[in-house]
């Protein structure tokens, strides 16, 4: 029960952080038929990089994953991807 604790206090921590990054990043949408879009290729963007802009932090979701496998025993952990 404790490891499932900290794994929500953790969680909402991380959710509040990028809530906050992504308010402070906001910028209205460009239009599809405005001149001024700029299409980028799927093949040509940075996925890694995205997913860093937007708060993302692969060590944090590891320890996350483990204090949740941790706190749930039985079949229900092979769902938890490792």
């Amino acid at each position: 029960m404790i490891a499932l604790r900290a794994f929500l206090e953790c969680s909402i921590e991380n959710d509040e952080a990028s809530m906050t990054h992504a308010q402070d990043s906001r910028k209205p949408a460009t239009r599809l038929l405005d001149l001024r879009f700029n299409y980028i290729p799927a093949a040509a963007t940075d996925i890694a990089a995205t997913w860093r802009r937007f708060g993302f932090d692969p060590h944090v979701n590891k320890q996350r994953r483990e204090l949740l496998r941790n706190s749930i025993s039985g079949p229900a952990t092979a769902l938890i991807a490792s």
